[in-house]
């Protein structure tokens, strides 16, 4: 999270969910974020945490229930450093804690297999500002690499699993209208790619569990992949997820967006379609986005997801005033 210069600011989702009829409505997802930022650094503390709600399944001789209740979580610390007007660089550790299946019944309740580990994000970001007679134009570029870390571990248990490396890369371009009324502009445009790709090692497929770097380097070209019935190769094109975002702004006050997501080739049939919308507030943002799944899956066939957040901002001189 890039904050404010010479702020403190917070985000919080107010409600997030899912409409998937597998889970029956139960998942949800918190999300809330802290930073930081004095001359050309942004602290941040980030919490990333699903619940998959109580679940109630038979026991392993089929004779009565049992409840457990999964969930994932992570902690993220980060830190970064705006080197000038257009650059900035940042790094952050998360420690990563899931539990998502019980392992067996014991008395008194069920043990849960619990997976634990450590792991860095990094990124930049880049862009420049520049005038015309009737815009304000903002290109701009971004790469990120989340989840470098060594395989996570499993208590109780020798196995060992990746973490879902994932590589991002994307180019945006903004533009404001020059002309104001009470200083604020009248309209803004935005449009922004972004290309992901989940960094998959190529020997996962004979059963080893390589390391970060390898993982970093032995991800590109082709890959094995098992459909369930047969080995496959899958094209180094079919691997990238495409992101495609539009925003409309108008004066400064209202933001209207609409998104696209979309990856071709069997690992994934999903194409997404994201709308949203946004409110600039003094001292704070309000989001709201939700979007529509199209699956060939029937179980995730047009389930919808929807998000609000809250992103709260105020100035260091200003809350020192409120204690004083």
């Amino acid at each position: 999270m890039i904050g404010y210069p010479g702020k403190l600011s917070f985000s919080i989702p107010l409600h997030t969910g899912r409409d998937i009829p597998v889970l029956h409505n139960r998942m949800r997802d918190y999300n809330p974020v802290v930073a930081y930022s004095k001359n050309h650094w942004t602290f941040s503390y980030e919490l990333k945490f699903r619940d998959y709600g109580v679940n109630v399944n038979p026991n392993h001789s089929g004779t009565s229930e049992f409840e457990y209740h999964p969930f994932q979580s992570a902690h993220t610390l980060s830190a970064a450093y705006q080197f000038s007007d257009s650059f900035t660089a940042g790094l952050g550790i998360n420690i990563v804690n899931s539990k998502l299946y019980p392992t067996g019944i014991a008395v008194g309740g069920n043990h849960g297999a619990k997976a634990s580990g450590v792991s860095l994000n990094m990124g930049v970001i880049y862009h420049k500002n520049l005038k015309t007679d009737l815009f304000e134009l903002k290109p701009g570029g971004g790469w990120s690499l989340t989840e470098f870390g060594p395989t996570i571990k499993y208590s109780g248990s020798s196995a060992r699993e990746p973490l879902p490396m994932i590589m991002r890369a994307g180019v945006s371009l903004q533009a404001t209208f020059n002309r104001t009324f009470k200083n604020r502009h009248y309209f803004s445009l935005g449009v922004f790619e972004n290309f992901s790709k989940l960094m998959l090692d190529k020997n996962l497929a004979k059963g080893d569990r390589p390391g970060p770097f390898h993982t970093l380097f032995n991800s590109w070209g082709s890959l094995p992949y098992y459909t369930g019935s047969d080995w496959i190769e899958i094209s180094q094109g079919d691997q990238i997820r495409r992101h495609t975002g539009f925003e409309l702004g108008v004066m400064d006050f209202l933001y209207l967006r609409y998104g696209l997501q979309r990856q071709s080739g069997v690992m994934t049939h999903e194409h997404k379609k994201f709308k949203g919308l946004g409110l600039n507030l003094p001292y704070v943002n309000i989001d709201y986005v939700t979007y529509r799944v199209n699956s060939e899956d029937p179980v995730y066939s047009n389930y919808r997801v929807y998000f609000f957040q809250v992103t709260g901002h105020i100035k260091l001189d200003e809350l020192s005033r409120l204690f004083h």
